[in-house]
C-alpha cells in the first residue's frame, strides 16, 4: 500500500525529522525509521510503500521524533497514532498529522481511572459511511457529560447548519467521523466544534480561521486527518478527594481506618458530588515493626497492602468467631487517641490476626477462594511471604545483612 504522510509542525534551520513505524513480524517487534523532506515552514512529507506482512500481528503504531543539529532529539510520547489494518483494502493512503505535543492534562485523563469515570463517552457513536474518502481522528481535552465533538463547513459539510452538525464518535482516546466527500468542492473550508448530543445542536465553535482540506477525494485512496483541537474553556471539570487511609476511622475502628471505611468515603463522595478519591499509597511498609513504618511511600512490596488496614473483626466474623474482649478493649482505647500511635495499633491487629489463624489452623487451605488466590497471585505473594519470614527471622528488612537467603530463588 502506498502511504503518503504529511506532518504539521514549526521547525528551524538545522532540524530534520523522522518517522517511526513500530510492527510486528512474527514474535519480534520492529521499527522502520524514514526521513520526512522539507516542504515548508510549517509541513514535512514522506512517501512510502508499507508491505502487507507489517499488519499480520494487527495495526502499525508509529510518531515522529524531531532531530537538532548537535545530536538531541525529541520524540513525540503519548500520540497513540496508528495504521490500520481495515485501510489496507486501499491502493493509496494519505495521512495528515499535527504534531502532537505532551500536556499534563492528556497523560492525566488518559488514565485507567478516567477512563472509567468518563466512560459516558464510549457511548457516542458516529454516523456510518459505507465508502468513505475522508477519516477525520480528533484529539482534544475530556467534554463534560452529553457533549460531543463535531464539525461542519461549506456545502458538503452541512453547509453551516448550528442545527446539523456532523457528530464524531468517542474510540480510544480520539473523536472519529468518516465521510464520503467524493461529490465535495476542494478546497473545504471546515470548523471542530462541540454539540449537545441531545438536541444535536452547535454550542461552541473553534476559535480562529477556518481549517482548509486539500486532500481531494479518490475512488482508490483514504485520507486520514489527524488534528487536535483546544477546547479547555468547555472541559469536564469534577473534583477529588486525596487523603490517607488511617485518617478514615470512625467510632467502630481500632485507632486507625481501614479498607471497610473506604465504603463510607465513596457513600459520602457520591452524597456530596466528589468524582474521584485518591488514597495515600496503602501498600505494606512493615520494616522494622516501628513507628518509623508509618511512612506511607516506604513499600516493602508493589502488590501487598497492609496489615495495618484490615478490620480483623469482619475477619473474625467470616469464619464465624468472636474475638476476646481484650481485644476491642484496647482497640477502643487507641481509637480514643487523637492522633495514630502506629506501633501500638499495629502491634495489636497483628495479634488479634495471629489469634484468628490458630483459631482456624489450615482450614482456609481447602477454601476455592484462597486456591484462586494463590495460583493467580503466587508470581509474588510467594516471594513476598518468604521476605516477610526471613525478615521477622532476622530481626531486619535488609536482606543483605541476613546470614543466607540474601537472593531470591524461586527453587
Amino acid at each position: 500500500m502506498q502511504c503518503q504522510f504529511y506532518l504539521k509542525v514549526s521547525t528551524h534551520f538545522g532540524q530534520s525529522i523522522s518517522l517511526v513505524l513500530v510492527h510486528q513480524i512474527g514474535d519480534s517487534e520492529n521499527e522502520s525509521i524514514i526521513a520526512l523532506q522539507y516542504l515548508n515552514t510549517d509541513c514535512w512529507h514522506a512517501e512510502i510503500v508499507v508491505e502487507d506482512a507489517w499488519f499480520l500481528n494487527g495495526d502499525i503504531s508509529y510518531h515522529y521524533i524531531i532531530h537538532e543539529k548537535d545530536g538531541g532529539h525529541t520524540r513525540e510520547r503519548n500520540a497513540s497514532r496508528s495504521i490500520r489494518r481495515k485501510y489496507t483494502t486501499n491502493a493509496m493512503l494519505e495521512i495528515r498529522d499535527e504534531w502532537q505535543h505532551v500536556t499534563v492534562e492528556k497523560i492525566v485523563f488518559s488514565s485507567k481511572a478516567f477512563d472509567v469515570l468518563l466512560k459516558n463517552e464510549k457511548s457516542i457513536t458516529a454516523q456510518t459511511c459505507n465508502r468513505p474518502t475522508h477519516h477525520f481522528e480528533i484529539t482534544t481535552t475530556q467534554l463534560p457529560e452529553g457533549m460531543a465533538v463535531c464539525l461542519m463547513g461549506d456545502k458538503s459539510l452541512n453547509n453551516w447548519d448550528a442545527n446539523q452538525p456532523i457528530i464524531l464518535g468517542y474510540n480510544s482516546g480520539h473523536w472519529a467521523v468518516s465521510l464520503d466527500l467524493n461529490k465535495a468542492d476542494f478546497p473545504v473550508e471546515y470548523k471542530l466544534g462541540i454539540c449537545d448530543v441531545q438536541s444535536n445542536k452547535l454550542l461552541h465553535f473553534e476559535e480562529g480561521k477556518n481549517r482548509v482540506l486539500t486532500a481531494t477525494a479518490h475512488s482508490a485512496r483514504i485520507t486520514i486527518i489527524n488534528s487536535t483541537v483546544d477546547f479547555r474553556k468547555h472541559a469536564w471539570k469534577g473534583a477529588g478527594i486525596n487523603v490517607q487511609l488511617s485518617a478514615l476511622k470512625t467510632t467502630k475502628s481500632w485507632g486507625v481506618g481501614d479498607f471497610n471505611d473506604i465504603h463510607l468515603l465513596v457513600d459520602w463522595s457520591k452524597q456530596t458530588g466528589i468524582k474521584m478519591i485518591q488514597l495515600l499509597p496503602i501498600n505494606d511498609t512493615t520494616a522494622t515493626k516501628t513507628t518509623a513504618d508509618s511512612y506511607p511511600y516506604s513499600a516493602v512490596s508493589a502488590f501487598a497492602l497492609h496489615p495495618l488496614f484490615l478490620n480483623v473483626d469482619e475477619v473474625a466474623k467470616q469464619y464465624g468467631l468472636k474475638l476476646p474482649v481484650h481485644f476491642s478493649k484496647a482497640g477502643k482505647t487507641f481509637n480514643a487517641s487523637p492522633t495514630l500511635i502506629y506501633d501500638e495499633v499495629a502491634q495489636l491487629k497483628e495479634a488479634a490476626t495471629r489469634w484468628i489463624f490458630e483459631s482456624i489452623q489450615l482450614s482456609f487451605y481447602t477454601e476455592p477462594a484462597f486456591k484462586k488466590y494463590i495460583e493467580q497471585h503466587q508470581n509474588w505473594l510467594v516471594p513476598y511471604a518468604a521476605f516477610c519470614v526471613l525478615r521477622d527471622l532476622h530481626g531486619s528488612a535488609n536482606y543483605n545483612q541476613w546470614p543466607t537467603n540474601t537472593a531470591y530463588d524461586t527453587k
